[in-house]
Formats: C-alpha cells, sequence, structure tokens
C-alpha cells in the first residue's frame, strides 16, 4: 500500500500506525517528503 497522510501532531499518526498493525500489516519503509508546511 501506499499513501500520504498530512498531520502534525503525534496521536493521529499513533492511531493510524495501531490501526494498520491491528489489520495485519507491516511497516516496511517510510519516505517523508516536505510538500505541504510551507503552504501556509
Amino acid at each position: 500500500m501506499a499513501f500520504t497522510f498530512h498531520h502534525s501532531a503525534d496521536e493521529p499518526w499513533i492511531s493510524l500506525l495501531q490501526s494498520l498493525f491491528d489489520s495485519g500489516w507491516l511497516l516496511e519503509a517510510t519516505y517523508p517528503i516536505r510538500s505541504d508546511e510551507t503552504k501556509g
């Protein structure tokens, strides 16, 4: 699976990862891209 998720707080990331792991997905790699932070 490839997807984007944009949130600056930690809690939404933790919830997202927990949901993925609970569904049987494994995290193999991440590629952070700084794209939206300069747009305001």
